[in-house]
Protein backbone atom coordinates (compact mmCIF):
# COMPACT_ATOMS: atom_id res chain seq x y z
CA UNK A 1 0.00 0.00 0.00
CA UNK A 2 1.60 3.33 -1.15
CA UNK A 3 0.95 5.91 1.65
CA UNK A 4 2.19 9.83 1.02
CA UNK A 5 1.66 12.42 4.05
CA UNK A 6 1.45 16.00 2.59
CA UNK A 7 1.72 19.20 4.00
CA UNK A 8 0.19 22.07 1.74
CA UNK A 9 1.80 25.43 0.63
CA UNK A 10 0.31 28.44 2.27
CA UNK A 11 -2.55 31.58 1.51
CA UNK A 12 -1.41 34.54 3.65
CA UNK A 13 -3.70 37.84 3.55
CA UNK A 14 -1.49 40.94 2.72
CA UNK A 15 -0.39 41.67 5.98
CA UNK A 16 -0.02 38.61 7.18
CA UNK A 17 3.77 37.67 8.67
CA UNK A 18 4.82 34.25 7.13
CA UNK A 19 5.54 32.12 10.09
CA UNK A 20 7.36 28.13 8.48
CA UNK A 21 7.85 25.25 10.65
CA UNK A 22 8.52 21.62 9.91
CA UNK A 23 4.97 20.18 9.89
CA UNK A 24 5.34 18.30 13.51
CA UNK A 25 1.48 16.40 13.20
CA UNK A 26 2.49 14.09 10.18
CA UNK A 27 6.20 13.71 11.11
CA UNK A 28 4.64 11.96 14.26
CA UNK A 29 2.39 10.13 11.95
CA UNK A 30 4.72 8.99 9.60
CA UNK A 31 7.22 7.80 12.40
CA UNK A 32 4.44 5.65 13.90
CA UNK A 33 3.36 3.96 10.62
CA UNK A 34 7.07 3.31 10.16
CA UNK A 35 6.43 1.11 13.49
CA UNK A 36 3.98 -0.32 12.26
CA UNK A 37 5.74 -1.55 8.87
CA UNK A 38 4.54 0.73 6.73
CA UNK A 39 6.14 3.19 4.52
CA UNK A 40 4.96 6.73 4.85
CA UNK A 41 7.41 9.42 2.88
CA UNK A 42 6.30 13.14 3.64
CA UNK A 43 5.90 15.65 0.85
CA UNK A 44 6.62 19.42 2.26
CA UNK A 45 4.86 21.38 -0.45
CA UNK A 46 5.34 24.66 1.92
CA UNK A 47 9.32 24.47 1.86
CA UNK A 48 11.48 22.86 -0.73
CA UNK A 49 15.01 24.46 -1.02
CA UNK A 50 13.81 27.68 -0.89
CA UNK A 51 10.59 29.25 0.12
CA UNK A 52 8.76 30.31 -2.54
CA UNK A 53 6.43 33.51 -2.65
CA UNK A 54 3.99 34.20 -5.70
CA UNK A 55 2.21 37.38 -4.70
CA UNK A 56 -1.48 37.73 -6.14
CA UNK A 57 -4.09 40.06 -5.80
CA UNK A 58 -4.97 40.05 -2.49
CA UNK A 59 -3.04 37.72 -1.03
CA UNK A 60 0.29 35.93 -0.98
CA UNK A 61 0.99 31.96 -2.13
CA UNK A 62 3.71 30.43 -0.14
CA UNK A 63 5.45 27.01 -1.49
CA UNK A 64 5.01 25.42 -4.30
CA UNK A 65 2.78 26.21 -7.30
CA UNK A 66 -0.42 24.49 -7.86
CA UNK A 67 1.04 23.45 -11.68
CA UNK A 68 4.29 21.99 -10.19
CA UNK A 69 2.12 20.03 -7.11
CA UNK A 70 -0.13 18.83 -9.81
CA UNK A 71 2.55 17.48 -12.22
CA UNK A 72 4.24 15.60 -8.58
CA UNK A 73 1.08 14.17 -7.64
CA UNK A 74 0.51 12.61 -11.06
CA UNK A 75 4.14 11.07 -11.06
CA UNK A 76 3.69 9.48 -7.61
CA UNK A 77 0.06 7.99 -7.20
CA UNK A 78 -0.67 6.75 -3.84
CA UNK A 79 -3.31 4.65 -2.27
CA UNK A 80 -3.58 6.63 1.09
CA UNK A 81 -2.98 10.37 1.10
CA UNK A 82 -3.53 12.28 4.47
CA UNK A 83 -3.12 15.99 4.50
CA UNK A 84 -2.64 18.09 7.26
CA UNK A 85 -4.33 21.06 8.76
CA UNK A 86 -3.30 22.79 11.53
CA UNK A 87 -5.28 26.42 11.40
CA UNK A 88 -8.84 27.29 10.00
CA UNK A 89 -6.80 29.96 8.49
CA UNK A 90 -5.04 27.37 6.07
CA UNK A 91 -8.25 25.43 5.86
CA UNK A 92 -8.85 26.32 2.38
CA UNK A 93 -5.33 25.53 0.89
CA UNK A 94 -5.65 22.02 2.74
CA UNK A 95 -8.92 21.14 0.98
CA UNK A 96 -8.03 22.39 -2.21
CA UNK A 97 -4.95 20.12 -1.99
CA UNK A 98 -7.32 16.75 -0.81
CA UNK A 99 -9.46 18.12 -3.91
CA UNK A 100 -6.12 18.06 -6.39
CA UNK A 101 -5.78 14.36 -4.77
CA UNK A 102 -8.75 12.91 -5.52
CA UNK A 103 -8.91 14.42 -9.10
CA UNK A 104 -5.56 12.96 -9.88
CA UNK A 105 -6.55 9.62 -9.10
CA UNK A 106 -10.51 8.83 -7.50
CA UNK A 107 -9.34 6.02 -6.02
CA UNK A 108 -7.65 7.11 -3.78
CA UNK A 109 -8.34 7.35 0.12
CA UNK A 110 -7.94 10.91 1.09
CA UNK A 111 -7.68 11.55 5.07
CA UNK A 112 -7.70 14.94 7.13
CA UNK A 113 -7.06 16.25 10.57
CA UNK A 114 -6.38 18.64 12.72
CA UNK A 115 -8.36 21.45 14.73
CA UNK A 116 -11.01 21.95 12.42
CA UNK A 117 -11.64 18.91 11.19
CA UNK A 118 -11.87 17.65 14.79
CA UNK A 119 -14.56 20.09 15.39
CA UNK A 120 -16.55 19.45 12.40
CA UNK A 121 -15.89 16.71 10.86
CA UNK A 122 -19.37 16.36 9.17
CA UNK A 123 -19.00 19.59 7.15
CA UNK A 124 -15.89 18.86 5.95
CA UNK A 125 -17.16 15.46 4.84
CA UNK A 126 -19.75 16.63 3.11
CA UNK A 127 -16.92 17.43 0.41
CA UNK A 128 -16.55 14.26 -2.42
CA UNK A 129 -13.41 14.37 -2.03
CA UNK A 130 -12.74 13.67 1.33
CA UNK A 131 -12.89 9.42 2.80
CA UNK A 132 -11.66 10.33 6.40
CA UNK A 133 -11.63 12.52 8.97
CA UNK A 134 -9.02 11.92 11.89
CA UNK A 135 -10.74 13.37 15.09
CA UNK A 136 -8.51 14.05 17.98
CA UNK A 137 -4.79 13.16 18.38
CA UNK A 138 -4.02 11.21 14.91
CA UNK A 139 -0.97 9.14 15.58
CA UNK A 140 -2.81 5.85 16.18
CA UNK A 141 -5.45 6.36 15.03
CA UNK A 142 -4.15 7.19 11.67
CA UNK A 143 -2.53 3.70 11.68
CA UNK A 144 -5.48 1.44 12.94
CA UNK A 145 -7.00 3.60 9.61
CA UNK A 146 -4.73 1.79 7.39
CA UNK A 147 -4.68 -1.47 9.37
CA UNK A 148 -8.56 -0.82 8.98
CA UNK A 149 -8.67 -0.46 5.08
CA UNK A 150 -7.11 -3.24 4.57
CA UNK A 151 -9.49 -5.00 6.34
CA UNK A 152 -12.43 -3.51 6.17
CA UNK A 153 -13.31 -2.38 9.59
CA UNK A 154 -14.42 0.26 11.58
CA UNK A 155 -12.09 2.04 14.01
CA UNK A 156 -12.46 4.93 16.86
CA UNK A 157 -11.76 8.40 16.25
CA UNK A 158 -12.72 9.26 13.00
CA UNK A 159 -15.51 10.54 10.58
CA UNK A 160 -16.23 8.68 7.58
CA UNK A 161 -18.42 7.86 4.57
CA UNK A 162 -20.01 4.44 4.75
CA UNK A 163 -22.12 4.26 1.31
CA UNK A 164 -24.50 7.44 1.08
CA UNK A 165 -24.30 7.76 4.76
CA UNK A 166 -21.71 9.80 6.77
CA UNK A 167 -20.22 7.76 10.29
CA UNK A 168 -18.75 9.21 13.51
CA UNK A 169 -17.18 7.37 15.82
CA UNK A 170 -15.95 8.60 19.63
CA UNK A 171 -15.07 12.42 18.94
CA UNK A 172 -11.66 12.14 21.22
CA UNK A 173 -9.39 8.92 22.17
CA UNK A 174 -6.33 10.95 23.44
CA UNK A 175 -3.42 8.75 23.51
CA UNK A 176 -2.74 8.04 27.49
CA UNK A 177 1.05 7.17 27.52
CA UNK A 178 3.23 9.49 25.21
CA UNK A 179 6.33 7.55 25.80
CA UNK A 180 5.07 5.30 23.63
CA UNK A 181 5.15 7.52 20.49
CA UNK A 182 8.80 7.40 18.47
CA UNK A 183 10.43 10.65 18.12
CA UNK A 184 8.92 12.37 15.12
CA UNK A 185 10.25 11.30 11.21
CA UNK A 186 13.08 13.92 11.16
CA UNK A 187 14.70 12.22 8.53
CA UNK A 188 11.29 12.54 6.36
CA UNK A 189 11.74 16.31 5.40
CA UNK A 190 14.77 17.98 4.90
CA UNK A 191 15.44 20.25 8.23
CA UNK A 192 18.28 22.22 6.43
CA UNK A 193 15.70 23.50 3.92
CA UNK A 194 13.95 25.57 6.71
CA UNK A 195 17.29 26.30 8.53
CA UNK A 196 18.53 28.35 4.80
CA UNK A 197 15.06 29.93 5.56
CA UNK A 198 15.15 31.01 8.40
CA UNK A 199 18.86 32.34 7.81
CA UNK A 200 17.07 35.39 5.24
CA UNK A 201 15.18 36.47 8.05
CA UNK A 202 11.81 34.51 8.13
CA UNK A 203 10.89 32.95 11.40
CA UNK A 204 9.15 29.69 12.86
CA UNK A 205 7.74 32.20 15.70
CA UNK A 206 7.90 35.78 16.15
CA UNK A 207 10.89 37.34 18.29
CA UNK A 208 12.01 33.82 19.52
CA UNK A 209 15.40 32.96 18.32
CA UNK A 210 18.65 34.96 17.00
CA UNK A 211 20.01 31.36 15.64
CA UNK A 212 18.37 29.74 12.70
CA UNK A 213 18.67 26.33 13.48
CA UNK A 214 15.60 26.16 15.62
CA UNK A 215 13.11 23.38 15.68
CA UNK A 216 9.55 23.40 17.98
CA UNK A 217 8.83 20.62 20.71
CA UNK A 218 5.88 19.50 22.20
CA UNK A 219 6.45 17.74 25.90
CA UNK A 220 2.61 17.88 26.97
CA UNK A 221 -0.77 17.77 25.60
CA UNK A 222 -4.49 18.51 26.77
CA UNK A 223 -5.46 21.55 29.45
CA UNK A 224 -7.51 21.01 32.22
CA UNK A 225 -8.52 25.28 32.27
CA UNK A 226 -11.59 26.68 30.52
CA UNK A 227 -10.36 29.67 28.18
CA UNK A 228 -13.26 30.63 26.59
CA UNK A 229 -11.32 31.20 23.13
CA UNK A 230 -9.16 28.25 23.33
CA UNK A 231 -9.82 25.52 21.20
CA UNK A 232 -7.25 22.76 22.40
CA UNK A 233 -10.17 20.85 23.77
CA UNK A 234 -11.84 19.94 20.77
CA UNK A 235 -8.33 18.37 19.39
CA UNK A 236 -6.09 17.34 22.63
CA UNK A 237 -8.69 17.10 24.91
CA UNK A 238 -8.95 18.37 28.66
CA UNK A 239 -6.90 15.65 30.12
CA UNK A 240 -3.45 16.74 30.64
CA UNK A 241 -0.71 14.26 29.84
CA UNK A 242 2.86 14.43 29.15
CA UNK A 243 6.28 12.61 27.80
CA UNK A 244 8.89 12.09 30.61
CA UNK A 245 11.70 13.96 32.00
CA UNK A 246 13.86 11.37 30.72
CA UNK A 247 12.05 10.90 27.02
CA UNK A 248 12.29 14.70 26.62
CA UNK A 249 16.44 15.29 27.21
CA UNK A 250 16.54 12.17 25.13
CA UNK A 251 14.56 14.07 22.04
CA UNK A 252 16.84 17.16 23.00
CA UNK A 253 19.95 15.70 22.65
CA UNK A 254 19.19 13.39 19.23
CA UNK A 255 17.87 17.10 18.11
CA UNK A 256 21.40 18.50 19.30
CA UNK A 257 23.76 15.64 18.36
CA UNK A 258 22.17 14.85 14.93
CA UNK A 259 20.73 18.26 13.27
CA UNK A 260 23.08 20.11 15.12
CA UNK A 261 19.73 22.21 17.10
CA UNK A 262 20.81 25.87 18.68
CA UNK A 263 17.18 26.29 19.88
CA UNK A 264 14.03 24.79 20.81
CA UNK A 265 10.09 26.37 21.00
CA UNK A 266 8.49 24.50 23.49
CA UNK A 267 5.13 24.63 21.79
CA UNK A 268 3.63 22.90 24.96
CA UNK A 269 0.14 24.65 25.70
CA UNK A 270 0.92 23.78 29.64
CA UNK A 271 4.78 23.29 29.45
CA UNK A 272 4.93 24.53 33.61
CA UNK A 273 1.70 22.96 34.68
CA UNK A 274 3.34 19.97 36.31
CA UNK A 275 6.00 22.31 38.57
CA UNK A 276 7.62 19.33 39.64
CA UNK A 277 8.13 17.96 36.15
CA UNK A 278 9.14 21.24 34.33
CA UNK A 279 12.02 21.93 37.23
CA UNK A 280 12.93 18.19 36.36
CA UNK A 281 13.47 18.74 32.88
CA UNK A 282 15.49 22.52 33.64
CA UNK A 283 17.61 20.25 36.29
CA UNK A 284 18.40 17.62 33.12
CA UNK A 285 19.50 20.45 30.78
CA UNK A 286 21.54 21.62 33.48
CA UNK A 287 23.31 18.45 34.87
CA UNK A 288 23.47 16.90 30.94
CA UNK A 289 25.18 20.23 29.76
CA UNK A 290 22.99 20.67 27.10
CA UNK A 291 24.35 23.41 25.56
CA UNK A 292 20.82 24.98 23.84
CA UNK A 293 18.35 27.86 23.95
CA UNK A 294 15.04 27.57 24.27
CA UNK A 295 11.51 29.88 24.57
CA UNK A 296 8.07 29.79 25.33
CA UNK A 297 6.09 30.98 22.42
CA UNK A 298 2.87 29.79 23.62
CA UNK A 299 3.50 31.29 26.60
CA UNK A 300 3.22 29.84 30.23
CA UNK A 301 1.22 29.89 33.30
CA UNK A 302 2.47 32.82 35.53
CA UNK A 303 1.21 30.86 38.79
CA UNK A 304 2.96 27.78 38.03
CA UNK A 305 6.50 30.10 38.19
CA UNK A 306 8.79 31.31 40.81
CA UNK A 307 12.24 32.50 41.87
CA UNK A 308 14.17 29.01 42.38
CA UNK A 309 12.22 27.88 38.48
CA UNK A 310 12.71 31.16 36.96
CA UNK A 311 16.76 31.03 37.62
CA UNK A 312 17.01 27.27 36.68
CA UNK A 313 15.54 28.24 33.10
CA UNK A 314 17.82 30.83 32.80
CA UNK A 315 20.96 28.73 33.55
CA UNK A 316 19.45 25.68 31.14
CA UNK A 317 19.47 28.18 28.32
CA UNK A 318 15.67 30.11 28.71
CA UNK A 319 16.38 33.54 26.51
CA UNK A 320 12.92 34.12 26.48
CA UNK A 321 9.75 33.80 27.90
CA UNK A 322 5.92 34.15 27.26
CA UNK A 323 3.03 34.25 29.94
CA UNK A 324 -0.18 34.94 29.23
CA UNK A 325 -2.27 37.32 31.29
CA UNK A 326 -5.03 37.45 28.83
CA UNK A 327 -7.06 40.75 30.52
CA UNK A 328 -5.90 43.35 32.29
CA UNK A 329 -9.40 43.77 34.02
CA UNK A 330 -9.56 40.98 36.96
CA UNK A 331 -13.28 40.99 36.80
CA UNK A 332 -13.18 40.03 32.95
CA UNK A 333 -10.68 37.52 32.95
CA UNK A 334 -12.79 35.70 36.29
CA UNK A 335 -16.19 35.86 34.21
CA UNK A 336 -15.42 36.21 31.06
CA UNK A 337 -12.36 34.88 29.75
CA UNK A 338 -12.39 32.67 32.50
CA UNK A 339 -8.47 32.12 32.76
CA UNK A 340 -8.36 30.95 36.82
CA UNK A 341 -5.84 33.57 37.39
CA UNK A 342 -4.55 36.32 39.61
CA UNK A 343 -3.36 38.86 38.07
CA UNK A 344 -0.62 39.69 40.93
CA UNK A 345 1.31 36.66 39.50
CA UNK A 346 1.76 38.31 36.59
CA UNK A 347 3.53 41.38 38.14
CA UNK A 348 5.15 38.82 40.42
CA UNK A 349 6.63 37.16 37.69
CA UNK A 350 7.67 40.28 35.77
CA UNK A 351 9.77 41.54 38.87
CA UNK A 352 11.60 38.40 39.09
CA UNK A 353 12.33 38.29 34.96
CA UNK A 354 13.48 41.71 35.26
CA UNK A 355 15.68 40.81 37.99
CA UNK A 356 17.13 37.83 36.47
CA UNK A 357 17.62 39.44 33.20
CA UNK A 358 14.98 37.02 31.15
CA UNK A 359 13.05 38.67 28.22
CA UNK A 360 9.94 38.29 28.93
CA UNK A 361 6.69 38.83 26.72
CA UNK A 362 2.35 38.82 27.63
CA UNK A 363 -0.20 38.05 25.91
CA UNK A 364 -3.36 39.79 25.81
CA UNK A 365 -6.72 39.44 24.10
CA UNK A 366 -9.50 42.12 23.51
CA UNK A 367 -12.91 42.75 21.68
CA UNK A 368 -14.20 38.98 23.38
CA UNK A 369 -18.20 39.26 23.84
CA UNK A 370 -18.39 40.21 27.34
CA UNK A 371 -16.23 43.18 27.63
CA UNK A 372 -16.60 46.80 27.21
CA UNK A 373 -14.26 49.47 25.84
CA UNK A 374 -13.77 50.86 29.25
CA UNK A 375 -12.88 47.13 30.28
CA UNK A 376 -10.38 47.47 26.93
CA UNK A 377 -8.61 50.67 28.12
CA UNK A 378 -7.87 49.52 31.66
CA UNK A 379 -6.29 45.60 29.95
CA UNK A 380 -3.90 48.39 27.49
CA UNK A 381 -3.15 50.71 30.57
CA UNK A 382 -2.03 47.39 32.71
CA UNK A 383 0.04 46.29 29.55
CA UNK A 384 1.81 49.34 29.57
CA UNK A 385 2.58 49.48 33.01
CA UNK A 386 3.93 46.07 33.20
CA UNK A 387 6.32 47.33 29.59
CA UNK A 388 7.30 50.72 31.61
CA UNK A 389 7.82 49.48 34.93
CA UNK A 390 9.15 45.59 34.17
CA UNK A 391 10.15 45.78 30.33
CA UNK A 392 7.31 43.31 29.58
CA UNK A 393 6.73 43.16 26.02
CA UNK A 394 3.12 42.79 25.33
CA UNK A 395 1.64 40.96 22.57
CA UNK A 396 -2.27 41.93 21.49
CA UNK A 397 -4.59 39.56 19.98
CA UNK A 398 -7.99 40.84 18.69
CA UNK A 399 -10.29 38.16 19.47
CA UNK A 400 -11.30 35.99 16.65
CA UNK A 401 -13.83 33.29 16.75
CA UNK A 402 -12.09 30.06 16.30
CA UNK A 403 -13.97 26.97 16.09
CA UNK A 404 -13.97 24.65 18.68
CA UNK A 405 -14.54 27.30 21.21
CA UNK A 406 -16.90 28.66 23.42
CA UNK A 407 -16.29 32.04 21.87
CA UNK A 408 -17.29 30.47 18.07
CA UNK A 409 -20.15 29.20 20.04
CA UNK A 410 -21.69 32.45 21.67
CA UNK A 411 -20.67 34.56 19.32
CA UNK A 412 -22.06 32.57 16.48
CA UNK A 413 -25.35 32.25 18.76
CA UNK A 414 -25.26 36.78 19.42
CA UNK A 415 -24.82 37.01 16.06
CA UNK A 416 -21.29 38.79 16.64
CA UNK A 417 -19.71 36.98 13.99
CA UNK A 418 -18.26 39.81 10.47
CA UNK A 419 -16.93 39.00 7.32
CA UNK A 420 -18.36 35.42 6.48
CA UNK A 421 -16.30 34.35 3.24
CA UNK A 422 -17.85 33.87 0.05
CA UNK A 423 -14.93 31.52 -0.24
CA UNK A 424 -15.49 28.07 -1.85
CA UNK A 425 -14.23 26.07 0.97
CA UNK A 426 -14.20 27.31 4.05
CA UNK A 427 -17.06 28.77 6.36
CA UNK A 428 -15.14 31.65 7.34
CA UNK A 429 -12.21 34.02 5.93
CA UNK A 430 -11.04 36.30 8.51
CA UNK A 431 -14.02 36.69 10.88
CA UNK A 432 -14.07 39.09 13.41
CA UNK A 433 -16.13 40.11 16.42
CA UNK A 434 -18.34 43.10 16.60
CA UNK A 435 -20.64 43.49 19.84
CA UNK A 436 -23.10 46.01 21.11
CA UNK A 437 -20.12 47.22 22.98
CA UNK A 438 -17.85 47.91 20.25
CA UNK A 439 -16.97 47.46 16.41
CA UNK A 440 -13.59 47.17 14.28
CA UNK A 441 -13.14 50.32 13.59
CA UNK A 442 -12.74 51.23 17.71
CA UNK A 443 -10.36 48.48 18.71
CA UNK A 444 -8.19 49.05 15.47
CA UNK A 445 -8.30 52.54 16.73
CA UNK A 446 -7.36 51.55 20.07
CA UNK A 447 -4.99 49.14 19.08
CA UNK A 448 -3.12 51.85 17.20
CA UNK A 449 -2.92 54.61 19.88
CA UNK A 450 -1.40 51.90 22.37
CA UNK A 451 1.42 50.77 19.89
CA UNK A 452 2.15 54.55 19.35
CA UNK A 453 2.61 54.60 23.15
CA UNK A 454 4.74 51.47 23.64
CA UNK A 455 6.97 52.26 20.23
CA UNK A 456 7.92 55.82 21.63
CA UNK A 457 8.41 54.18 25.09
CA UNK A 458 10.56 51.57 23.60
CA UNK A 459 12.57 54.58 22.23
CA UNK A 460 12.98 55.95 24.98
CA UNK A 461 14.31 52.75 26.99
CA UNK A 462 16.77 52.13 24.54
CA UNK A 463 18.48 55.62 24.95
CA UNK A 464 18.04 56.18 28.49
CA UNK A 465 18.54 52.46 30.01
CA UNK A 466 21.74 50.88 29.11
CA UNK A 467 20.83 47.62 30.89
CA UNK A 468 17.51 47.44 28.57
CA UNK A 469 19.47 48.42 25.35
CA UNK A 470 22.24 45.39 26.27
CA UNK A 471 19.72 42.97 26.76
CA UNK A 472 18.15 44.05 23.09
CA UNK A 473 20.86 44.24 21.43
CA UNK A 474 22.27 40.76 22.43
CA UNK A 475 18.93 39.06 21.63
CA UNK A 476 18.97 40.52 18.00
CA UNK A 477 22.45 41.14 16.95
CA UNK A 478 24.93 43.41 18.68
CA UNK A 479 25.71 44.19 14.90
CA UNK A 480 22.23 44.62 13.96
CA UNK A 481 22.66 41.48 11.42
CA UNK A 482 19.67 39.92 12.60
CA UNK A 483 17.38 42.67 12.38
CA UNK A 484 18.42 43.57 9.11
CA UNK A 485 18.19 40.31 7.61
CA UNK A 486 14.07 39.96 9.32
CA UNK A 487 13.54 43.82 7.86
CA UNK A 488 14.90 42.79 4.69
CA UNK A 489 12.37 39.45 4.60
CA UNK A 490 9.70 41.48 5.29
CA UNK A 491 10.52 44.01 2.81
CA UNK A 492 10.73 40.86 0.20
CA UNK A 493 7.58 39.47 1.30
Amino acid sequence: MKIRLLNPPQKLAEKDVPLISPPLSIMYISAVLKERGYEAPIDDFLVSKELQIKKEKNFSHLGWSWDKIRAYLQENKSDVVGVTNLFTSQLEYALKLCELVKEINPETKVIIGGPHASAFPEEILKHDFIDYVVVGEGEYVFADLIDAIKNNKDITGLAYKKGTKRAITNKLNPIEDLDKLPLPAYSEINLENYFKVYKKGFESRPDCSSSPRVISMITSRGCPFDCVFCSIHGHMGKKYRVHSVDYVIKHIKFLKENYNIEHIHFEDDNLTLNVRRFEEILDGLIEEKINIKWDTPNGVRADKLNFRILKKAKQSGCSRLKIAAESGDQEILDKVIKKNLDLEEIKKVAKICQQLKIPLGCFFIFGVPGETLKDIDTTFRFAYNLFKKYDVLPHFNQSRPSVGTELYDLSKEKGYIKNPSQGKYIQYDNPYIETEEFNMAQLRDKSNIFYRKIFFLHIWKLASNPSFSYRFFKFYGLNFGNLFRKALAYIQY
